[in-house]
């Protein structure tokens, strides 16, 4: 289970939290049924991320394209392996997930490397269905960190969104829908998007320090290749 640590959160409403984040990134692969658990860890390898704090003055301009300096200096979650096509092996196509957040709202900053941009597949239609037939990126958040509820958030290079709620380990809850904002952006290195996902979303203890599950997949169709 990727994890995020969550430290000394304040006694606010959680419309404004104060949070510490800490991510512990761990090599793991899970069943095709249940991202909030794993089963068998690739590396036992810890890679420690932190999700910066925003002062007052800084801010992300959410349009896709990672130009603020707060992801300049934000360490990622990066490396990814793959779970289909080659197992085991390092992801054909890297991706790089940062994140920061201030009072209110977790950011997340991601860039999808493609060494072949023209041919990114990005549909585009209302129905979540469709976000699999192209590239697409998974985020499954366990803010419980109790391994059998949690949120999977997903977005697209065409910026459409997807998300649903978990519940017993794998049962899913598509009746949810949760109050976030994303854009995207598709450049010479692949494609990349910013993410606004407000904590009022998150069912979480307000009290004490606190770890939240955080597994993140990408998906290239044109590849067949899936990972972590």
């Amino acid at each position: 289970m990727k994890g995020c640590k969550i430290l000394n959160p304040s006694h606010e409403n959680r419309t404004r939290t104060r949070l510490g984040l800490f991510l512990f990134i761990i090599c793991q692969l899970f069943t095709s049924t249940s991202p909030l658990r794993a089963h068998e860890t690739l590396s036992d390898d810890n890679k420690g991320v932190t999700a910066i704090r925003l002062e007052t003055h800084q801010k992300v301009n959410l349009d896709g394209r990672l130009n603020e300096p707060i992801w300049q200096i934000t360490k990622p979650a990066t490396d990814f392996i793959q779970k289909e096509l080659d197992y085991g092996s390092p992801a054909q196509q890297d991706a790089e997930v940062r994140f920061c957040y201030d009072e209110r709202n977790l950011y997340i900053g991601i860039r999808c490397f493609d060494d072949q941009p023209k041919t990114i597949l990005k549909p585009m239609s209302r129905s979540e269905r469709d976000m699999n037939a192209g590239d697409v990126l998974n985020l499954f958040i366990d803010s419980r960190h109790d391994h059998r509820t949690g949120y999977r958030i997903s977005v697209n290079p065409s910026g459409m969104r997807g998300d649903e709620a978990r519940y017993n380990d794998y049962l899913k809850d598509n009746s949810w829908d949760g109050f976030w904002w994303v854009e995207t952006h598709i450049d010479s290195l692949g494609w990349t998007a910013e993410i606004k996902l407000p904590f009022k979303n998150f069912r979480f203890e307000t009290l004490g320090a606190q770890t939240w599950g955080l597994n993140i997949e990408r998906r290239v169709p044109r590849l067949n290749e899936q990972s972590y």
